[in-house]
């Protein structure tokens, strides 16, 4: 339908449909051109081959000069965990030398406790986790 909306002006009016196609035959002469030509596909391949040279470029560059923390150089480290039901846990975490005991929740974290000393999360920490658990309930 759409090749016919072209074609109709031309079939109602005949003389401006041959003068269109005897200019457009004195303009551009018929040429036998390959579509893709050598110099089509070499054209092609620069571009590309600038373009990946570009995304390289800079995402060395963004490497480069932002600082980001690196992994190694952590201040917060996980020590231990347990679960305490589908979707709650308890989490022991280091943050320099200091050690929180941190209830964790969807939408919610809580410190339960702060460890100053490592002998003490050791020794005695099991025991008052049980001990508050059963005073809870």
């Amino acid at each position: 339908m759409r090749h016919f909306a072209v074609i109709l002006p031309f079939l109602l009016t005949p003389t401006i449909a041959l003068s269109v196609v005897e200019n457009s035959e004195k303009i551009a002469p018929k040429v036998a051109v390959s579509p893709i030509g050598m110099e089509t596909v070499f054209s092609t391949a620069g571009g590309l081959l600038v373009i990946l040279i570009l995304i390289f470029g800079l995402a060395w560059a963004f490497k480069r000069y932002t600082h980001l923390p690196k992994g190694s150089g952590q201040c917060v480290k996980v020590v231990g965990g347990v679960s305490l039901g589908p979707r709650e846990r308890v989490v022991v975490i280091e943050v320099d030398d200091v050690r929180l005991v941190l209830g964790v929740a969807p939408g919610r974290v809580q410190r339960l406790h702060v460890l100053t000393d490592k002998r003490d999360e050791d020794n005695n920490f099991a025991q008052q986790l049980s001990q508050e658990l059963k005073g809870e309930q």
